[in-house]
Formats: C-alpha cells, sequence, structure tokens
C-alpha cells in the first residue's frame, strides 16, 4: 500500500477588523511645466472718439447761438469703463438763457458720479473757477455746479460764478462705468 497524502484546503472564515492607516510616504517631485500655448491675438487698442454733445438750461430760458453750439466732446471706452471730456466755448452765444447748466456724457451712467475735474475760465479777469457736474444712475444728463470761496456748490447759470462773456469757456472731464441695462 501507499501512502497518500492529503491535502487539506483550510474553510475561509470571516474577516478581521481592518487596522489603523499608516503613515503618508514622502511626497515625490514636482513634475515639469507644461509648454506655454500660443499668444492669442491683440484687442484692438482703445481710440478716442468724438461724439455730440448735447447741453442747455433745465430750466428757464435756453441759451441762444449763432449757428450750432461750439460744444466738443470725446471719450475713449475699455468695456463698460468711459473716460469722456467736454469743452463748451461761449463764442457764438447771443443770450446765456437763465437756469442750471447741464450737458450730456456719451453713455447713460450706471451710478451716481460727481465729476470734479471741470474748469471755468473768465477770460476778462485771468480767473478760472472751478466746475463739477453731477449724474444720476440711468441717465447721461449732467447737472453742472461751480465751487464757492466757502466750499459751497451753486448751480452753474449764466451769474454764477460770475457773468458770462462770450469770451469765456469751460471744460469737464470725468470717469463713469457705463449703465448696461442690467
Amino acid at each position: 500500500m501507499t501512502d497518500a497524502i492529503v491535502k487539506v484546503v483550510p474553510f475561509p472564515g470571516a474577516q478581521g477588523e481592518a487596522g489603523a492607516t499608516g503613515p503618508q510616504g514622502p511626497q515625490g517631485a514636482t513634475g515639469a511645466t507644461g509648454a506655454t500655448g500660443p499668444q492669442g491675438p491683440e484687442g484692438p487698442a482703445p481710440s478716442e472718439v468724438s461724439y455730440v454733445v448735447q447741453g442747455g438750461t433745465l430750466a428757464g430760458t435756453q441759451p441762444t447761438f449763432t449757428g450750432d453750439p461750439m460744444f466738443y466732446g470725446s471719450y475713449v471706452k475699455v468695456g463698460p469703463l468711459v473716460h469722456f471730456r467736454v469743452n463748451v466755448d461761449f463764442d457764438n452765444i447771443t443770450n446765456f438763457g437763465t437756469g442750471q447748466y447741464y450737458i450730456t456724457i456719451p453713455f447713460d451712467s450706471k451710478y451716481h458720479y460727481q465729476f470734479t475735474g471741470g474748469h471755468l475760465h473768465d477770460v476778462s479777469s485771468g480767473k478760472t473757477y472751478s466746475i463739477h457736474g453731477h449724474v444720476e444712475p440711468g441717465t447721461n444728463e449732467v447737472h453742472l455746479t461751480s465751487m464757492t470761496s466757502s466750499g459751497i456748490e451753486e448751480d452753474f447759470d449764466s451769474t454764477t460764478p460770475f457773468t458770462l462773456n462770450v469770451a469765456d469757456d469751460f471744460n469737464l472731464s470725468g470717469t463713469y462705468i457705463e449703465d448696461d441695462g442690467s
């Protein structure tokens, strides 16, 4: 008789509890930076654009001119940001009208702004006065004021801050965000 080899196959039992997680191993080296993609096309450079400035008085009588008013305006727009400048020459005015003056900016404003970059030139005295403008949200109408010596704003009209003359002129500039309708 030959001896037989008996192989015993164990029966699998239930899985035991998991042991604690071991510590994290050291971090490997950072890989190389990938290639830089091609540069996109350059966008158009902002440029100065002329626009037709409207203006007059808010109440009272409107100014009158011999020919078109000599209002000159331009702006530069980058996205919703608009920088404008306006020059108003009185050379062809025949009547300055009555009431507070206003001008228009090229686009409606998203917010209330006070523009303080304006100057009124009194040629006969050689003096320069500060001119300010206020615009309300959703409009392009800038109401003009002048600054008194005590720092109070008054409506800019034909006699304030002094009696205007055809040799005089004013300018105003500022920056604002265009109202996009949202």
